[in-house]
């Protein structure tokens, strides 16, 4: 397979979000498809994995027009409502027009009138190319095959499924080619996210790809998610932990990196957990020993799925140390957080340094509220 040479590339780039701004999309679906689809809608999932509804509109004799403001941040929209499938493509605040859609396959519909866009459409339709070109070199394989290959089915099949896995490697090549042409475009976290997260290794898209994307774009979500996924694979004492981001209880958006320069426990837990509620009392006495010492924060993750539930429980078992931060997604064991530390069970903790590494994992009771001990009392150092 070709050197991915391009992602040794990594340099600064101009701020990739743009400001607020108004767009327009029309389209007008194929005659023969139409009366299927009444109304579409325009979504985009946040960071959280929730899925945000932007707008919905009527669709009257195969048209429709959806006005409103982009988002703040550069984002990769679906538009639904179709009887098979979304189109997927870039909200971006211009005139955007919507060509050749079928509503039972409207993906290969095309979104033009923005740079974005184009840039996508060409990188969708290089994929589509590749995965044609290897279908048709797999068929002519297998005819190629001799017959007594073929009249053993094992061995027919795994020469198949050898093959299948060879063409879309070389199909691949000339969608990452074209990323390494368009590395430093707006849309590039999303076009590694789209054609490289589920090809490659989480170890090559730590060390050979991401690392590779420019600076001024590692502070969006989708970087730090694809980052942290990475992390996920590899989870023990030393590792990098995984960054996780949830809203806090005045609906303010919270990560673990706004906690940098701290010793952090990471605490999942849940209001109606039993087990939860008996851990909080060490989480108490570890904050209490490292009083004096000033540097060890508590993060706590809350895998409820009711907001009432869970701010009531904060204030009742007097969860309020000023060092003691909240924050969730209300999704339980469903969220992204929780997905990447793989939590199973509750409660669960994770002792990070102050550069993000793990110092241990599942450290509950006294054994917690003795490593806090020890580190705020200059015993054990691990910056």
């Amino acid at each position: 397979m070709k050197t991915f040479t391009f992602f040794l590339l990594a340099c600064s780039l101009g701020l990739y979000a743009h400001a607020q701004d108004t767009f327009r999309l029309t389209g007008d679906i194929s005659d023969d498809s139409r009366k299927d689809v009444k109304q579409l809608y325009l979504t985009y999932d946040d960071e959280f994995g929730n899925t945000i509804t932007l707008d919905s509109a009527k669709v009257k004799r195969g048209k429709f027009t959806f006005e409103g403001t982009v988002p703040e941040r550069v984002e990769k929209v679906y538009l639904s409502g179709f009887p098979n499938g979304t189109l997927t493509f870039f909200l971006d605040p211009a005139e955007l027009t919507v060509t050749g859609i079928d509503a039972q396959n409207p993906e290969k519909a095309r979104v033009t009138g923005s740079h974005n866009n184009e840039v996508y459409n060409q990188l969708k339709d290089i994929d589509a190319r590749g995965r044609q070109n290897a279908q048709q070199k797999l068929e002519a394989y297998k005819t190629s095959l001799p017959a007594d290959i073929k009249a053993n089915p094992v061995v027919m099949q795994h020469y198949v499924d050898t093959e299948r896995s060879r063409q879309n490697e070389l199909a691949r090549l000339d969608v990452l080619d074209f990323i390494a042409a368009n590395l430093y475009e707006p849309i590039t976290v999303w076009m590694v996210n789209d054609y490289c997260r589920d090809f490659f290794s989480a170890y090559t898209m730590e060390r050979d790809i991401l690392c590779a994307i420019p600076e001024s774009m590692k502070k969006h979500p989708l970087y730090e998610e694809m980052l942290s996924f990475s992390y996920s694979e590899d989870l023990k004492s030393g590792s990098q932990s995984p960054i996780i981001t949830g809203k806090d209880v005045e609906g303010k958006r919270l990560s673990s990196t706004d906690l940098e320069g701290n010793y952090v426990i990471i605490h999942f837990w849940a209001s109606d957990d039993p087990a939860s509620i008996d851990e909080i009392s060490s989480l108490k006495a570890a904050l209490k020993a490292a009083n004096q010492f000033g540097r060890v924060a508590i993060l706590s993750y809350s895998l409820d799925t009711d907001r009432q539930a869970w701010t009531e429980a904060i204030t009742r078992l007097d969860m309020n140390d000023p060092h003691w931060h909240h924050l969730s997604t209300l999704q339980g064991f469903k969220s992204k957080a929780a997905q990447l530390y793989k939590v199973k069970k509750l409660p669960y903790t994770v002792l990070i340094n102050p550069q993000g590494r793990i110092i241990s994992l599942e450290l509950h009771g006294d054994d917690l509220v003795n490593k806090v001990t020890r580190i705020a009392e200059g015993i054990e150092s691990y910056e």
